[in-house]
This record gives C-alpha cells, structure tokens and sequence, in this order.
C-alpha cells in the first residue's frame, strides 16, 4: 500500500493492545502476530482513535515531539505501511 498525506487510517478491530513496561505490544487476533511499539509509535497509536489522514497525524507528532515536517511524514507513513502490512491499521480513503 502505498498513503499520502490526504489518505485516512484507522485502528483495525482485530488487534489487542495492552501496555508493557510504557511501550504498547499488540497482537493481531486474526494473524496471530505480535508488535511492539516505541514511545512515537505508541504516541501515534493513541491518536488513531479517530480515523485521521497523514497530514493530521504528523501535525500531532510535530506538536510533540522535535522533527522537522519532511522527516516527520517520511517516517510516519512508513511506520503507516508496516502497521497495515500486518493489519493493525486500515486504510478509509
């Protein structure tokens, strides 16, 4: 798959989420496959609870955390794409 900044993901309802030592583990019921996630990706993580597009995503992380915009969206699409490989985020449009 391949996100822009205009498409919108979300959380997929098959993965189980639970916090261990302040990183969040999840584990895709449906795959059975396990993920750990660092402190940006777990910040990311909580702000799917809505759906957002790329741009609303990187707005939140940059208000966060000291990355510059160009780096910020790089990295958080390819964490985007890594997460919907293994069907724990679903792209909406």
């Amino acid at each position: 798959m391949s996100l822009s900044r205009e498409k919108k993901v979300q959380r997929s309802s098959e993965v189980l989420v639970s916090e261990a030592n302040g990183e969040l583990v999840m584990m895709n019921i449906e795959t059975g496959k396990y993920m750990s996630l660092n402190e940006v990706g777990s910040f990311i993580w909580k702000n799917l609870e809505t759906p957002l597009d790329i741009t609303e995503i990187c707005d939140k992380v940059n208000s966060e955390y000291e990355v510059d915009k160009e780096t910020c969206e790089t990295e958080v699409i390819s964490f985007l794409e890594a997460l919907y490989v293994e069907k724990a985020v679903e792209n909406i449009g």
